[in-house]
């Protein structure tokens, strides 16, 4: 499985020019961090400047409660679960009992 330090949660560039990237990743601190930014005449129109950064954390104990949630949102039987770890290469382990 690769280590995977930041994830690119968006990244558009459209014909004119406008460029909006959104990435994900745990800090130091182990501290969710999204961190974008965008760029172009839409943001100089808005904002007064071509560019635009931005950030948003989620302290580390409430990524509990943030996975569960995604999890929740986005699973809904355990076959689905496995064939996602599996298809990113990220063990799990089964049991069962009849």
């Amino acid at each position: 499985m690769a280590e995977t330090n930041r994830v690119t949660l968006r990244s558009e560039r459209t014909p004119d020019g406008e460029v909006s990237l959104l990435e994900a990743y745990i800090d130091d601190s182990g501290d969710l961090v999204l961190e974008g930014y965008d760029l172009g005449e839409t943001v100089k129109e808005v904002w007064g400047d071509a560019d635009y950064e931005y950030w948003r954390w989620v302290k580390r104990e409430h990524l509990p409660a943030v996975l569960l949630l995604l999890l929740q949102e986005r699973f809904t039987r355990d076959s689905d679960f496995h064939a996602w770890l599996a298809a990113r290469g990220i063990p799990d382990e089964f049991s069962s009992w009849v």
